[in-house]
């Protein structure tokens, strides 16, 4: 019977510990998540160009040393960061979207 209680106790630390670091690294993490819709996605229309918005037609000027990618998408929450132009394809203007940033950079992007 002692054998069960010990076993006991170390099951509820070992959970108690799991719940601590769980609930710690989610609080820590620096990350901000916003659900928002696409407003205006930007490419450029020549091989070194400018990127233009798909629905406006404006020119995004973005700085050469703050530019990592030559695409850019914005949202509702006017926030525009530069992305991969290859990778983001598949998503619409006007789609709803969940993101994850940090630091003026996109980490993720994901459908509902």
């Amino acid at each position: 019977m002692k054998k069960i209680w010990i076993k006991a106790i170390i099951l509820a630390v070992l959970c108690v510990s799991l719940v601590v670091l769980v609930a710690f690294g989610r609080q820590s993490s620096g990350h901000k998540v916003d659900r928002v819709k696409i407003t205006e996605k930007y490419y450029p229309q020549q091989k070194d160009g400018e990127p233009i918005g798909i629905k406006s037609k404006q020119k995004l000027s973005l700085n050469d040393k703050e530019a990592k990618k030559d695409c850019a998408m914005k949202f509702d929450n006017g926030k525009t960061f530069d992305i991969e132009c290859d990778r983001y394809v598949k998503y619409k203007v006007g789609e709803e979207v969940k993101i994850t940033y940090a630091d003026n950079e996109l980490i993720k992007i994901r459908r509902k």
